[in-house]
């Protein structure tokens, strides 16, 4: 999980897939053309054309950070598409960089102008919050944000902003964070088969370090063969991510169940009286996206509420004690 209230976090990712970039011998192209209305989203041109963008990077640490605030992968069924320059006008050098739908609905918009990003509109819900609200009209350190609504898909709120720097500066504020993730749930329950017809599987892969290949799941056999005979030894049943046209957590299901009959079925959160193992998850302290291992020392038992609670930062784990507790001053329910 990225520590959004740090002031480096989009330089730091940002700097990772520069990185990546110069190892595969790309050298940013200001003068790429973008394509135009009719070129294909899906394909790999349009992804080669998308690495040559000088502001490439940002895109990418932008679509990182939603992806993570959104949890976004994190259901083994896919219902979210990431297009690579989808332009909608014929104009050579301005272009929407990517968009992220959810279901057919578009939740995320980054813009670029001759390779570099000029703006982002980003989906907060069917009216502005009332927080996002105060903290567009405050200004809070240099923070110069506009919101909008239009009524595509039923009234859906918006707010942008005009650099990738504005994203880092909103993504400080928990009520921004949230605005997004409940907008993210709220298009799963409005439509949630993927826009594939604009997907691309290479820009997927990329922002999820990985190469597009198939690979083969485990079967149930293979698992079940894996599985430690004394659940209460140390154990860690991490495997390397497979992509089929998105990245699949190919240990997730196995180390949630390990998780259960070591920890047993209920919320780790001190005072939770959750105990029905349908609602309960298996959190990460380290995040996987971070390099945190399904493993007994990095996961414990949460129930849906606590692990959206801690995924947002607004619970902690405080590794002196060895329990959970609110990062706040005071509950949040």
């Amino acid at each position: 999980m990225s520590d959004f209230a740090s002031e480096t976090w989009l330089g730091d990712l940002a700097g990772r897939f520069e990185r990546r970039r110069r190892e595969l011998g790309i050298d940013p192209d200001p003068d790429q053309h973008l394509g135009a209305s009719g070129d294909l989203t899906t394909g790999r041109e349009q992804f080669d054309r998308f690495l040559r963008l000088p502001g490439m990077p940002e895109v990418c640490a932008i679509l990182q950070a939603y992806s993570e605030i959104a949890r976004l992968g994190t259901d083994p069924k896919r219902d979210f598409s990431f297009s690579c320059l989808p332009s909608n006008r014929r104009r050579r050098w301005s272009a929407r960089a990517a968009v992220v739908c959810i279901g057919w609905t578009e939740a995320l918009i980054v813009n670029v102008d001759h390779g570099a990003v000029n703006g982002w509109q980003v989906r907060v819900g069917a009216h502005v919050p009332k927080g996002v609200r105060r903290i567009v009209d405050d200004r809070p350190g240099g923070l110069d944000l506009t919101c909008y609504t239009n009524g595509l898909a039923g009234t859906s709120a918006f707010i942008q902003g005009t650099s990738a720097q504005q994203f880092s500066l909103a993504l400080i504020h928990d009520a921004i964070r949230l605005a997004l993730a409940d907008a993210a749930d709220g298009l799963r329950a409005f439509r949630n088969t993927p826009n594939d017809a604009w997907h691309n599987p290479f820009l997927r892969a990329w922002l999820a370090d990985a190469d597009v290949e198939m690979r083969r799941e485990p079967t149930d056999d293979e698992i079940r063969e894996e599985a430690p005979d004394e659940w209460n030894e140390d154990w860690n049943v991490t495997r390397p991510d497979a992509t089929v046209l998105a990245r699949a957590r190919t240990s997730q299901e196995q180390a949630r169940d390990l998780a259960l009959r070591t920890y047993g079925e209920a919320c780790g959160f001190p005072d939770c009286p959750v105990r029905q193992s349908q609602v309960l998850e298996a959190a990460h302290l380290t995040p996987h996206s971070l390099g945190g291992e399904e493993s007994k020392e990095n996961m414990r038992v949460l129930c849906a509420n606590h692990h959206r609670a801690f995924d947002n930062r607004l619970v902690r784990w405080n590794s002196s004690t060895g329990r959970f507790e609110w990062a706040g001053d005071r509950p949040l329910f």
